[in-house]
């Protein structure tokens, strides 16, 4: 859907009879090496087969501009259904933040993007497909250091597309510090019409080395 599956160097695969691996292992390996990279981006968050409830974390904030509050908190209710995530605004306020609890693949789960070494930039690219049920939403994507206990979050960067009430793909992209960790999320701003729904599918989160 988003470039070609790419195996994995040293990734085995078991031999069904007459020593021929059987499609159904062939695909599955397929989809394990692609998760992991597409072409020359590493995959961070794959949801193109399956978001899990438990892979995201709602979050009712505010808009800030220079640390300040501006205007009332957003109201609203997270859900994933069939895949989908579900965003229910009932008020224009605010930001909804969705944040990404489960970065990574397979049993290699963590909650943050940790610190890299090896290059000076970190370039994400967040790929999805979204529709609203009423008027125009816009998603932001972004990137925030924060300390242990979630109090202080410091902005890495951000991405903005405004959204339409007709199934779309999308593509955002923004770059940052390498040394720095980060906590990815998903906001729903600048609600038109409440209440109304978002609707995110196939959520990709890819890495770019630079």
């Amino acid at each position: 859907m988003y470039g070609a599956a790419h195996m994995e160097i040293g990734t085995a695969i078991p031999r069904g009879a007459g020593g021929r691996a059987g499609p159904a292992v062939l695909v599955a390996g397929a989809r394990l090496a692609w998760r992991k990279w597409t072409g020359r981006e590493r995959v961070v968050y794959n949801g193109l087969w399956r978001i899990a409830p438990a892979d995201l974390r709602g979050d009712l904030g505010y808009v800030d501009r220079e640390g300040v509050h501006v205007g009332d908190r957003a109201d609203g209710e997270l859900a994933v259904r069939k895949n989908v995530i579900h965003i229910s605004r009932t008020n224009d306020a605010g930001r909804f933040h969705v944040f990404l609890e489960r970065l990574g693949t397979g049993s290699n789960r963590r909650r943050f993007l940790e610190p890299s070494l090896e290059h000076s930039r970190r370039h994400l690219i967040f790929r999805f497909r979204a529709r609203v049920s009423e008027g125009m939403h816009v998603v932001r994507a972004a990137a925030h250091e924060v300390d242990s206990d979630l109090t202080r979050f410091e902005c890495l960067g951000d991405a903005r597309r405004q959204i339409t009430t007709r199934w779309q793909p999308y593509e955002m992209a923004f770059s940052f510090d390498a040394s720095r960790s980060a906590y990815l999320c998903i906001d729903d701003e600048e609600v038109t019409q409440a209440p109304s729904r978002l609707f995110i599918r196939y959520l990709q989160i890819t890495e770019v080395p630079g």
